[in-house]
């Protein structure tokens, strides 16, 4: 299947954009019209998460998720072509200066992203005065031919991936060897079942986390920073980076991680249809036990 298709990949990845997007436009004809990709599950998670919005509301929000989500998907293989000039003019970093800020005071940064707007192209983060070595944290893929495909296309951009698994060994070796450096991480996944020990309210919903962010940003002493990315036109976005600590240990228990949901939630309630509503997001909601699961309140200073 890799053999098929890869080679259809990297063709589509050197068309041009007034292209991809007329591609684009097809591709959500069939899948919302015709194929109805997921779509039980996007209206299930509207509705949870909007539930004083009206039917007529959810729907409209619903179309503009799958015209952005069929971007999106465009968007992603257009990495394994795009150029540095073209994905810098259209990933623009309006506040590089945190990033210099951080790494004139040899801090090693974690960048929390989320699936919300454009969170593949966030590797242009490079090319704004970033001086440190650059990482991406991400789920290992079971092909092993597109795995490595993906590594090189990554590291095109001096953006260097690492198994979920690995990292944290990797960010600990960094530290002990003074190798500052800045790694991305998408936070907001659903964890699975038997890790799904930390809860909060994010839309509405009691909703399991990962602390994996926080838990090293405070054992490894990195600044934290959220990275919100807005859709500017199609094809366009800005970033606006937003440093959530530069001393997280002295954080409290859970703060890092629930300022990350709530900036997360202030974009989703203003631009809902840039977020992957795809995702079975709240799958194990129900799962939630105050007996042993902890639940981190909003009680903290979120100014």
């Amino acid at each position: 299947m890799f053999i098929l298709s890869y080679p259809l990949i990297l063709l589509i990845s050197k068309l041009p954009f007034s292209v991809i997007y007329q591609i684009s436009n097809i591709i959500y004809y069939i899948v919302y019209h015709f194929v109805g990709y997921r779509k039980d599950t996007v209206r299930e998670n509207l509705k949870s998460s909007f539930p004083n919005h009206s039917e007529t509301e959810r729907k409209k929000i619903e179309k503009k998720f799958y015209r952005h989500f069929c971007d999106l998907l465009l968007e992603t293989i257009k990495v394994f072509s795009i150029s540095k000039d073209e994905l810098k003019k259209r990933f623009h970093i309006s506040n590089p200066e945190v990033i210099q800020e951080l790494e004139n005071k040899d801090k090693s940064v974690i960048y929390m992203c989320s699936h919300y707007n454009n969170y593949e192209w966030i590797l242009a983060l490079r090319f704004y005065g970033m001086k440190n070595t650059s990482y991406g944290i991400y789920k290992k893929l079971k092909n092993k031919a597109y795995d490595q495909v993906l590594r090189n296309s990554r590291s095109r951009f001096e953006t260097y991936l690492i198994d979920k698994v690995s990292a944290p060994k990797k960010m600990s070796q960094n530290k002990l060897k003074k190798r500052e450096a800045n790694y991305g991480m998408i936070a907001d996944q659903s964890p699975k079942k038997k890790h799904a020990n930390n809860w909060l309210t994010f839309l509405h919903q009691n909703t399991p986390v990962y602390i994996g962010s926080e838990l090293l940003a405070k054992r490894l002493d990195f600044a934290v920073v959220y990275m919100r990315i807005e859709k500017v036109n199609r094809g366009y976005y800005k970033t606006t980076l937003e440093p959530i600590t530069t001393q997280p240990k002295k954080t409290e228990n859970g703060e890092i991680t629930l300022v990350y949901f709530k900036k997360l939630e202030e974009q989703i309630k203003q631009h809902p249809e840039f977020y992957l509503w795809t995702h079975k997001r709240w799958k194990h909601k129900d799962k939630y036990n105050p007996e042993k699961d902890n639940f981190i309140q909003n009680d903290f200073d979120l100014k």
